[in-house]
């Protein structure tokens, strides 16, 4: 059940990952460290204000999804036709510049929203199921299902999967390719920014928190094939149950390593994922 539930929270960090993939064919380095600064903003919107972090997710995202957006135009843009490496060095570039600004603004020092409900739990029979954890499953579950929907019935949803497809045909067809790919940016970074405010009330934050998190996101985004949303968001209860198992029969600083062992096998057997086609 732990598992399960933090499992939720991976694909919902994930989802915004693939997405982008999927759509412009460029891994997003700095992913992880858009969620450490939504897990500040979540924590100094609770610290200032006394906002409940779920709240604050209704102020973070159209931030966040803005900030995406912007970064799209201004510096994923000029790129995207380039080649890979510079593609990769501008993204690790902005992962650097988030994280020593973060550091530069608040130190190293770990913070955490703590709110009422942090250590409330919920006993069914055996089972023994957090609030906070609760709460996230079904916040990102619910995200991650909405913009499936989305991307299948609305008319947005309808031009990010011709792009996805063909984006000379897309633009020939009178749909603005550069448009979708900074709306479809600024939605894995809003994306991200939620998983970050559900997050801080959880786990600590300081300014290298999100590597850890964006680690897994890739592994996730590996094994459920690069660029699919279902796949993706399956594998991200697989990785959630395997942490959760190895750390329970195993040692808890093993649990990473299990998982990498898991995507080093899936890499070998299966490379272009679990829920993957292969290409031709």
């Amino acid at each position: 059940m732990n598992g399960i539930l933090i499992g939720g929270v991976y694909s919902l960090v994930a989802v915004g990952l693939t997405l982008i993939y999927g759509l412009m064919r460029i891994v997003n380095f700095a992913h992880g460290d858009f969620l450490m600064w939504s897990m500040y903003a979540a924590f100094w919107l609770h610290a200032l204000m006394n906002l409940d972090p779920l709240l604050a997710v209704l102020l973070v995202f159209p931030i966040f999804f803005g900030v995406g957006y912007l970064t799209q135009a201004i510096l994923i843009r000029p790129v995207l036709r380039g080649p890979t490496m510079t593609q990769a060095l501008v993204t690790i570039a902005l992962s650097l510049v988030l994280q020593t600004s973060a550091q530069t603004l608040w130190t190293a020092d770990y913070r955490r929203a703590l709110v009422p409900y942090s250590a409330e739990v919920i006993k069914a029979g055996l089972v023994t199921i957090e609030i906070p954890k609760l709460i996230m499953f079904v916040v990102s579950l619910t995200l991650c299902l909405s913009l499936y929907v989305a991307l299948k019935k609305t008319f947005i949803g309808t031009a990010i999967r011709a792009v996805s497809q063909d984006s000379e045909t897309a633009q020939t067809l009178g749909i603005d390719s550069n448009r979708i790919y900074a709306i479809t940016f600024g939605i894995g970074i809003g994306f991200v920014a939620v998983a970050g405010c559900l997050l801080s009330t959880l786990f600590y934050v300081y300014p290298y928190v999100g590597s850890t998190f964006v680690l897994l996101a890739f592994v996730v985004v590996a094994l459920g094939g690069l660029g699919n949303y279902v796949g993706t968001l399956l594998s991200g209860f697989i990785i959630g149950v395997a942490e959760a198992i190895s750390a329970y029969y195993l040692l808890s600083s093993l649990r990473y390593v299990v998982i990498l062992l898991m995507f080093l096998l899936v890499l070998l057997l299966k490379p272009e994922g679990i829920f993957g086609k292969r290409l031709r």
